[in-house]
């Protein structure tokens, strides 16, 4: 409570949900929270805030900074310091959350524990919230995390040209040489034996 506000989402039924293109946010550990696409509106409706499950799939969170609606059972967290609103401190703060999971034995996490619920933050030596370096921890795993999958990409990519090429070279080698020749035959036997170590290497 000291760190956000905490709000409700608002009870929306199955019958009285109209299909449209708004993400309905509920209580799901799955696809963001996203459980469907409405064209309701309510009190609920809400951007960059960070999304924590009280009833099913207990303190399961997501960061959403689209413009969406949410159920009941899904509370809404706001950092109360409106220059740390930002996408970091929420996925920061998500993590955190995650970690009161092994401590929740209750099947349901009622608002006024939620605002008892002690959580562990960086301070700064005045005791104050250390939010720049949530911050700079937050980009630096981003940073890790394209870093990786580029890293990966273009090792595919490396692999997938050099079979390209050996592919072009034992088509060239089978066009000059004589149809059906031993010499046709022998370039085609290497460009397979290649190819099956290539396989093998990146298995």
């Amino acid at each position: 409570e000291d760190v956000c506000e905490i709000q409700s989402g608002v009870r929306l039924t199955q019958s009285d949900m109209v299909e449209g293109e708004r993400l309905f946010i509920g209580a799901t550990e799955f696809n963001n929270g996203i459980t469907t696409f409405v064209s309701n509106t309510n009190k609920s409706f809400d951007s960059n805030v960070l999304g924590v499950n009280y009833n099913v799939s207990v303190v399961k969170s997501f960061y959403h900074e689209y413009e969406c609606i949410f159920s009941d059972d899904v509370k809404r967290l706001k950092v109360k310091d409106t220059n740390y609103q930002n996408k970091y401190i929420y996925l920061f703060l998500k993590q955190v959350i995650l970690q009161q999971e092994g401590n929740t034995l209750m099947s349901k996490i009622h608002a006024s524990r939620m605002k008892r619920q002690k959580i562990m933050l960086p301070v700064l030596e005045d005791g104050n919230i250390d939010f720049e370096y949530m911050i700079d921890q937050m980009k630096w795993l981003e940073f890790k995390e394209y870093s990786n999958f580029y890293r990966q990409l273009g090792k595919q990519k490396r692999n997938l040209n050099s079979r390209f090429l050996l592919l072009l070279i034992v088509r060239i080698s089978i066009l000059i040489s004589k149809k059906g020749s031993e010499k046709g035959s022998d370039w085609t036997d290497f460009y397979c034996n290649i190819l099956k170590f290539e396989i093998s290497r990146i298995a």
